[in-house]
Formats: structure tokens, sequence, C-alpha cells
């Protein structure tokens, strides 16, 4: 108790300054305006870092309008969730590679309509 009451506390007030707000605004609209941009924000910490009992299909495909779409709807007629997705065109866009994380492996009879697509040019999962 005699520590106590030589103690006297105060709020800190430090970053209440205008100074500081204008900083922390700028620095919100910057990390919104590079999330609109490239899709996932900067410097984020609450990411899951292990992916546990998910799987990575890759899909190499040619570059024609609905074919992802018809792949989504295979993994989705399956009830399989897509955890993340990245598609990447090849020079002069005829080929794409498509690399698709889902929460299982989807069945041999998806793996199979998806390899009989005349646009898709080698599935592996």
């Amino acid at each position: 108790m005699e520590l106590a009451s030589k103690v006297v506390c105060t709020p800190h007030i430090g970053a209440a300054t205008e100074q500081s707000e204008e900083a922390i605004a700028e620095e919100t609209v910057r990390i919104v305006k590079e999330f609109m941009r490239v899709g996932s924000p900067p410097n984020v910490v609450n990411v899951r870092s292990t992916r546990g009992s998910s799987s990575t299909l890759v899909i190499r495909h040619f570059n024609r309008v609905g074919v992802l779409a018809r792949i989504l709807e295979q993994l989705r007629d399956e009830g399989i969730n897509i955890e993340e997705m990245q598609n990447l065109i090849f020079r002069h866009a005829e080929a794409a590679s498509c690399s698709i994380t889902v929460d299982r492996i989807p069945s041999a009879r998806v793996l199979a309509q998806l390899e009989r697509d005349p646009n898709i040019i080698e599935v592996t999962a």
C-alpha cells in the first residue's frame, strides 16, 4: 500500500494528436486501395498459415471463355470448397495454369469429367 500511494497513473494520449490521426487515416486509405487493386491486404496478420487437410489441383487449360466456370461448377456440384485460387495466363494468351486449393480431393468421376473437357490440357490432383 505504501508504494501505491507514491504512484500516479495517467492515460497515454500520445497517439491522439492531429498528426497521428492524419497518418492513421492515410495508411487506412492506402491499405484499402491496395486491397482493391490486388485482392489481398498488405501486412495482414490473421491469414491462416497452415492448410490442414486441403489439397491442390493444378489444371492446365486453354485460355477460353467458360473454362474456369465449368471447373468451378463441377467442384461446386461435388460439394468441394475452394479455399484459394490463382490463374496464370502464359505469353500469347493461349494457355493458362490454374492452381486451386480445395478442402478435399475431387472424386475420380469429377477428375475424369475435367480431363474430358477439350479445353483442359492436364489435371493434376
